[in-house]
């Protein structure tokens, strides 16, 4: 059963790499120690001509320490500050990214 649980943890493929994703919405859940993101992608539906409903797709899932969370809010911070020196403001009034804490969304 132990072999099993690693197996399904490995984030590897058979190239030895780790798949790459992109999402633009967020759906964050915390508990006491620690906090999940839900990484999703808002697509059009499938075989939608002209102004179609928008579902939102499951990317990937991340669960880390509340610790580990301000660590990776701090080096984005900084990633940010160094990006914007160089390339000017990030408009943030542009964007698509949704951020929620309503439930998730389940798989189809």
């Amino acid at each position: 059963m132990g072999n099993n649980k690693q197996q399904k943890r490995s984030t590897m493929n058979a190239a030895g790499t780790c798949p790459e994703l992109y999402s633009n919405n967020l759906f964050l859940h915390g508990s006491a120690s620690d906090v999940r993101m839900l990484f999703l992608q808002a697509v059009s539906r499938e075989g939608c001509m002209g102004p179609c409903e928008i579902e939102l797709e499951q990317r990937a899932a991340v669960t880390v320490s509340w610790i580990n969370a301000k660590k990776y809010r701090d080096a984005l911070s900084r990633a940010i500050e160094l990006h914007e020196a160089k390339n000017g403001e990030i408009r943030t009034d542009l964007t698509d990214l949704i951020v929620t804490t309503s439930p998730a969304p389940r798989p189809s």
